[in-house]
């Protein structure tokens, strides 16, 4: 019997930039510890089952004019044309940032984290649509896996690409998505992803006044454009935990767990689901530098999830739904004060075959 492991802590993630007093001086100022630490979407406890790439860094950046056609504010945004080969432009783009991320400061808004890229050239600034690209291998020992693109987050409307055909398209500023590529690319063999990017300002309809488009949440949703967070290659087991949702039911001293499991095999399977609940310890400093820094380990056991056993049809998720009663006292609340957090760790069982 083989064994698959996800885990989920009960905390909010979030982003923690750690920058320097701003000062007046015409002195360079150096900054010599890691710029907004991240600990990636896989943790230590997950690391035998599920793989990752982080894809930041340089990638290709090709503007594209908007047509002379296009009139604004009637909610028809222009058509995105495919790049040209020979039009890209000479200064890569540091992925994650916005491409525009130098024009912040011209709106009354100058700060240490605004003017980040000098090298980008200022006709950036005012580009609206723009296309991205870089190319990608695929480790050789990920046979056998799910091979997922993952965005943390892409403002305006993105349009992705493997190796010219479409895998996602997505609108939004804040929330991620994916894409499945796994029948697209293969272990050991190289591959480019290209990620076309339109400002959402280019769909409003200005006729109705007061309405957004997509859900705002911040003042930089109207401003930033472009892939402005992580960017990942997954490779998961083909039978894995995809979600987990929490209920913690205080008043009836209950956790309730609603987990969906994927099934990406072309066969049946019947799988067991058990886990665990663990004190989840912050060992991260308290000063500026270290605070943002992942440091954490797990503390006692304090739960254990019963084992439950769900049949999932080829190619497709189950869900099931687990109850835990709490004793008083056994979980102890989050506070301000006292922010108690805790770990879950779900095993994933399956007979016979394993297809990690």
């Amino acid at each position: 019997m083989k064994k698959y492991i996800v885990t989920l802590s009960l905390l909010a993630a979030g982003l923690v930039l750690a920058m320097p007093a701003h000062s007046q001086s015409k002195e360079k100022l150096i900054y010599t510890h890691t710029f907004a630490p991240g600990e990636g979407l896989v943790n230590r406890t997950e690391k035998e089952f599920r793989k990752e790439i982080c894809l930041n860094g340089s990638w290709e950046f090709q503007p594209q004019a908007l047509p002379g056609s296009y009139t604004p504010g009637k909610g028809v945004a222009p058509e995105l044309t495919g790049p040209d080969a020979t039009s890209w432009s000479k200064t890569p783009i540091k992925i994650p940032s916005p491409w525009n991320i130098n024009a912040f400061a011209n709106r009354g808004l100058e700060g240490p984290d605004h003017r980040n890229y000098p090298s980008y050239p200022k006709e950036w600034e005012e580009v609206r649509m723009a296309w991205m690209r870089r190319s990608v291998t695929v480790p050789a020992d990920w046979s056998d896996k799910q091979i997922k693109l993952y965005f943390e987050a892409v403002s305006g409307y993105a349009e992705v690409y493997v190796n010219d055909q479409k895998v996602a398209e997505n609108f939004d500023i804040f929330l991620p998505f994916e894409a499945d590529i796994t029948e697209l690319v293969q272990p050991g063999e190289t591959f480019e992803v290209r990620v076309g990017v339109r400002d959402q300002a280019l769909f409003e309809d200005r006729s109705t006044i007061g309405r957004r488009i997509i859900p705002a949440g911040s003042m930089w949703g109207y401003m930033i454009r472009g892939i402005w967070q992580d960017v990942y290659l997954l490779a998961l087991p083909k039978i894995h935990v995809e979600d987990v949702f929490v209920k913690p039911l205080v008043s009836k001293n209950l956790l309730e767990l609603e987990v969906t499991i994927q099934n990406n095999t072309a066969r049946k399977e019947e799988v067991q689901l058990q886990g665990v609940i663990h004190e989840w310890l912050n060992l991260a400093g308290t000063d500026v530098n270290s605070a943002p820094v992942p440091a954490w380990e797990l503390g006692k056991k304090t739960l254990d999830v019963t084992a439950a056993r769900l049949t999932v049809e080829a190619g497709a998720n189950g869900t099931v739904t687990l109850q835990i009663p709490v004793n008083e006292g056994v979980l102890r609340y989050w506070t301000p004060d006292h922010p108690n957090l805790y770990s879950l760790l779900l095993s994933l069982h399956k007979k016979k075959r394993d297809s990690r």
